[in-house]
This record gives structure tokens, sequence and C-alpha cells, in this order.
């Protein structure tokens, strides 16, 4: 099964799924086309690992459950322990709120050091997820730049035609008469014929790589040909809206309102992972001085 699928049956998000074979704990098949078969045998054990962490089980004794060096008996005796610990520890923090109520406690003058003694119990499935960059500006612009370089290499080639008599000025490819759109196509079939050999080999493209950005696989590992394609290709349709005039801008900013507020995995983002080396402000400095560059050679 595939991960929607394996979503679907084990009630847990994909980041889950992600982020406990990053821990070793599931470790599906991998089909021809390299993209991850789910057994039921993995459903299974998500289940298993479900239940244990809503428990609060950790995951180093998920671990030993699985490499049998600890018993189910063993580990939920300790979790029963540890679960008393908690409940002594919130009976005093609900004393020490009503202490609060009592002193008549107001915000503005509230001594902290006198009753602080919160404890923190984050939900344990919500940790169980790979840190997400998000970093929407530096992706978009990063996807401006290579925009960019492939529209340019298209006018650089043109004036190389021209000047060698290999093309006739008055059937010049950017004459004023063709259509923008045209244009536009001929740099998405570059783009999608291209890019995913540069994420397959480097793991990046050059508005990447300027600010930092690359992508793998959810084990670190670059991108399999058929990988980088599906990705590329998605991020063309449903990304940038096959860059159809206005169409495109609409994709855009879905794009950006679901990364920057953090509504869950963008289209293109299934099996991979967006790392980034640094957020630095030069990375921008860099990125128009490319720009600069790549203007003043299609000049």
């Amino acid at each position: 099964m595939n991960i929607k699928e394996i979503e679907t049956r084990s009630g847990l998000t994909r980041a889950n799924v992600r982020f406990y074979e990053a821990e070793g704990l599931l470790h599906p098949a991998r089909g021809e086309n390299g993209y991850r078969d789910y057994s039921e045998e993995d459903l299974a054990l998500l289940l298993r690992v479900r239940l244990l962490r809503t428990l609060g089980v950790g995951l180093a004794e998920i671990r030993a459950l699985i490499a049998g060096s600890a018993t189910l008996t063993e580990v939920l005796s300790g979790q029963e322990e540890t679960l008393r610990r908690r409940q002594r520890e919130d009976a005093i923090a609900e004393q020490v709120c009503r202490q609060m109520e009592a002193d008549g406690a107001a915000f503005a003058d509230l001594d902290s050091r006198r009753y602080l003694a919160a404890l923190e119990h984050p939900d344990a499935l919500k940790e169980d997820a790979l840190p997400r960059v998000k970093a929407p500006w530096q992706r978009f612009w990063a996807r401006e730049l290579d925009l960019l370089t492939w529209v340019l290499l298209f006018v650089v080639g043109e004036g190389v035609l021209l000047q060698r008599g290999l093309l006739d000025a008055g059937a010049s490819l950017f004459s004023t008469g063709l259509d923008r759109l045209i244009i536009w196509l001929l740099v998405l079939v570059a783009i999608a014929l291209v890019e995913p050999l540069e994420l397959h080999f480097f793991g990046t493209t050059l508005g990447k790589w300027i600010f930092g950005l690359r992508v793998t696989d959810i084990d670190g590992n670059r991108l399999t040909t058929a990988a980088a394609r599906e990705r590329t290709t998605q991020v063309l349709v449903s990304g940038l809206g096959l860059n159809i005039p206005l169409v495109r801008l609409f994709f855009l900013w879905r794009s950006y309102r679901r990364c920057a507020d953090g509504l869950g995995e963008l289209a293109w983002e299934a099996d991979t992972v967006l790392v980034q080396r640094d957020a630095r402000p030069w990375r921008y400095a860099a990125a128009m001085l490319a720009a600069a560059a790549l203007l003043a050679l299609g000049t």
C-alpha cells in the first residue's frame, strides 16, 4: 500500500510515518519506482506503535520491544509508574493554581519564581514528526531564479543562432508576435526534463543552492530519477499552474498560504524532505547578484 493508504488505515499522519521510519522503527519495502510499499505487517506495527505512544511509552522502550530486548509487561509496568508520577506532579500543579487564586495573584505583578512549577505534557504523536522547512519566500525566489535562468538560456541560444545565420531574424523565437505563453511552455518543458536530473545528481538547483536549500528523501539520500521527476511534475502542475498567466498567481498564493500557515505538506513534498542549510540575509544579496549577472548575459 502507498503512503496515503497507510495514513488512512493507521490513523497516523504522513509526518508520523516518516518519523518512525527515520527512527528505525519501520522498514517498508521499495517498489521498482523507488516509492515505499507498505505491507500489512507494517500497518500492524504502526498500530502497535500508535497505541503505545498514545499511552505515553517512549520511543526507546518501543525500540526495545521491536528488538526483543524487553517484554511488553516490563514496559507497561514502567509506564504505569511514570503515569503515577505524573499524577502526583499534576496534583501539585493543581494545588499551585489554587494557591495563586487564593493569593489573588494578578498577571501584571505575578511573582513567577514563587509559583513556577508547571509541567508540560505535549501530545506524543505531535512530537513524532521530522522538522519541516517552511521558508516560503526563499523557495519562491529560488524558483523564480531557476525560471529566469531558463528564459535567458533561450534568449542567449537564440542570439547565437542569429549571429551564425542559422535563424532568420524574421522568424525569431522571441519576436513580439509570439505568444508569451508559448515561451513559458518551452521553459516548462526544459525544467521538466532537466530539473529531475539536477535533483538526482546534485540534490539542488541553482536557485535552491544559492538559498541554501536541497531536496532529499526521508533517509537523507538524493532522490531517485523517478522521485525527482514526480516532484518536478507536481511543482509545475500544483505549484505553478503550468505557468499559465493569472492561474500561476493563484497557485503560487495557495502554496504560499499552505506553507506559511503550516497547513501540511505541499503536493510535491510526498516522500521528499526539503533541507535548509541556513537562512542568512546575504543569500538574498547573492540571489540578486546572480539575477543581475543572468540579465547582463541576456542583453
